[in-house]
């Protein structure tokens, strides 16, 4: 009995020991080196045998969500430059270019888009990178996704489009590009809310002027 739970530890270290090299985290150059946007430890990643596109944690985030979060926008262009996959997805199906927007850090977002992402990509919820460019109020991210024909009427799985988002949060300006570039102002949510419904409830006149709806 004792040989087979020994056996069965052994395996079980082995195990964590290779998701910890090949994971991520501590181990993982790419992982350090997205983190501290630094030129030596970027370059120390780019001559390792590290997995560049490695999932580390339990949210599964790669190197490039990492330099997202972290703004590294260096760090984001070393990647995609070393094979990074710009479009991976963590444990809720969230880009990099989705956790940009969701951290507000635009110099990394906007590097992400000229890279190439995909805008299209869904998220548990259906959310796109432009939802939650546009409840961020990141006029400049959202303009180069619009430069780059992205999908504006595109609606989460509550029913939300960015400009409910840009209205519901009370962003002006990203709400006038949105509908400029062609947004509906009439599409409703499951609740049957259209993006003037919500600036109404949240009181955001300067938004309600914007869409007609003031």
């Amino acid at each position: 009995m004792k040989p087979l739970i020994s056996l069965r530890l052994a395996l079980t270290a082995a195990v964590l020991a290779s998701a910890g090299c090949q994971g991520g985290g501590g181990s993982n150059p790419w992982f350090t080196a997205a983190r501290s946007n630094s030129d030596a430890d970027l370059s120390a990643a780019a001559t390792s045998n590290a997995n560049i596109n490695s999932h580390a944690g339990r949210d599964r985030s790669t190197p490039l969500h990492d330099a997202a979060i972290a703004n590294n926008d260096k760090a984001v262009r070393f990647i995609l430059g070393h094979g990074g996959q710009v479009d991976a997805v963590d444990e809720d199906n969230r880009t990099a270019l989705m956790m940009a927007c969701h951290y507000s850090r635009s110099a990394a977002a906007l590097a992400l888009v000229e890279g190439k992402a995909n805008l299209e990509v869904r998220d548990r919820q259906r959310q796109t990178a432009l939802m939650f460019a546009a409840r961020r109020g990141l006029l400049g991210v959202v303009n180069a996704m619009i430069a780059r024909g992205v999908q504006l009427d595109a609606q989460s799985s509550g029913g939300l489009t960015a400009l409910h988002f840009a209205a519901r949060e009370g962003h002006m300006e990203v709400a006038r590009v949105l509908k400029q570039a062609g947004a509906s102002t009439a599409i409703t949510d499951r609740r049957g809310r259209t993006p003037v419904d919500y600036a109404r409830a949240k009181d955001k006149s300067d938004v309600l002027k914007v869409l007609g709806g003031g």
